[in-house]
């Protein structure tokens, strides 16, 4: 029989941050994600990549 369901991702999304924001913050990040066309976690995950690159640069 044939496997079935969604294929293995090689690299899987396995660890979860949680984040308490303000009313207003949260509405600005979420009119920003709508700018963008970008799911919430899509653009922190670019931030958090760019964060660190830019942290090996001054390390």
């Amino acid at each position: 029989m044939a496997k079935m369901g969604r294929p293995k991702s090689e690299n899987p999304k396995g660890q979860q941050i949680t984040l308490r924001l303000e009313n207003d913050l949260y509405d600005e990040f979420t009119k920003k994600c709508k700018k963008l066309n970008l799911n919430k976690s899509t653009l922190i995950r670019e931030w958090i990549v760019e964060f660190l690159e830019n942290k090996k640069e001054v390390d």
